[in-house]
């Protein structure tokens, strides 16, 4: 199971979903997230949630990407 922390319009979440069980895309901003769902495949959970307060349990993800949101500290 992967997560894309702050997917934007989903460009990472739609390319990783093809090597993984489960991708989660979470994004803060319900515009990317209609854009990302457009173009999601079948195994693909969408979430909206603020990027420092995500709502899963710890280790439950087997790869976690975030690109430059960190960087930021957008929440």
């Amino acid at each position: 199971m992967a997560i894309d922390i702050s997917g934007g319009v989903g460009n990472y979440s739609i390319f990783l979903s093809d090597f993984v069980k489960v991708m989660i895309h979470c994004e803060l901003h319900i515009s990317s997230i209609i854009e990302a769902y457009n173009g999601k495949r079948n195994n693909m959970i969408f979430v909206r949630s603020p990027y420092l307060k995500l709502p899963f349990i710890s280790d439950i993800f087997d790869y976690v990407i975030c690109t430059d949101t960190l960087e930021r500290m957008e929440s």
